[in-house]
């Protein structure tokens, strides 16, 4: 039976850990061809790789415009020419900080990443896109885009205005057929939020409604449903998976 995307060329940045390796072994298993970015864990790229034969890893961190543009066009003319058909906007990166504690370094450096990084992949693929007239991108932000937490002044900025930045582009792309959505991850099963503190980790779990966190794996699956031909009339959205954090009361 032919995968959900089969055929079809995927670009997903910040794809070796966490939601990104869960993002390119579900695309990868639903027959897309997969050209994944990650931005210096070689050994860990390389274990993807391991895990889905034919996907193609690509170091990039996204910061040189040049360099993403080299890739997608050789992307491009792979094959048939055509594409990428999918992009998944995953990397980012996170510096926590109370906002007088943080440096102008600091602050760049995230907004470098999350948001500059997910401009110049967008740039890239947009206008093939539209020539194609098709095409699906899909940008993670986060819980924290959409209402404030102390500490992740820069964080919150980046993702937020992923946000704003998606429904622009949806706008943009509609009439010729590529549609723009954007996915927002609660606390996810990540390292990262491993690391939090385990009375901490419980006081978060608390306020979610389903009381647990997310798994990289149910991401992944929300990501391939806003990518998927089931969803040609989908655009301009965001599908929040946060297990009721932000939409419901916990009772």
């Amino acid at each position: 039976m032919s995968g959900r995307i089969e055929g079809k060329k995927a670009v997903i940045t910040g794809g070796s850990r966490g939601i990104g390796r869960a993002l390119v072994q579900r695309f990868h298993a639903e027959g897309a061809n997969v050209l994944f970015t990650y931005a210096r864990n070689d050994t860990a790229a390389a274990e993807v790789r391991e895990l889905c034969p034919g996907v193609e890893a690509v170091r990039c961190d996204g910061s040189d415009r040049g360099e993403v543009e080299a890739i997608v066009d050789r992307f491009r003319s792979a094959g048939d020419g055509t594409g990428p058909q999918i992009l998944v906007n995953n990397a980012g990166i996170s510096v926590n900080a109370y906002f007088p504690m943080m440096t102008d370094d600091d602050w760049d450096r995230v907004l470098q990443n999350n948001l500059r990084g997910a401009y110049h992949w967008a740039r890239a693929v947009f206008k093939p896109m539209l020539m194609d007239r098709a095409g699906a991108m899909v940008n993670l932000a986060s819980v924290s885009g959409l209402f404030g937490v102390a500490g992740q002044t820069a964080y919150s900025a980046s993702k937020g205005a992923l946000l704003a930045f998606g429904r622009a582009l949806a706008a943009e792309g509609a009439a010729k057929g590529v549609r723009v959505n954007t996915l927002v991850p609660g606390f996810i099963e990540t390292e990262m939020v491993s690391k939090i503190p385990r009375p901490l980790r419980n006081s978060y779990k608390d306020r979610i409604a389903m009381k647990r966190f997310g798994t990289v794996e149910e991401v992944a699956a929300a990501a391939l449903f806003l990518c998927s031909d089931e969803t040609g009339y989908i655009t301009g959205q965001t599908l929040v998976i946060d297990g009721g954090l932000t939409g419901v009361v916990s009772v």
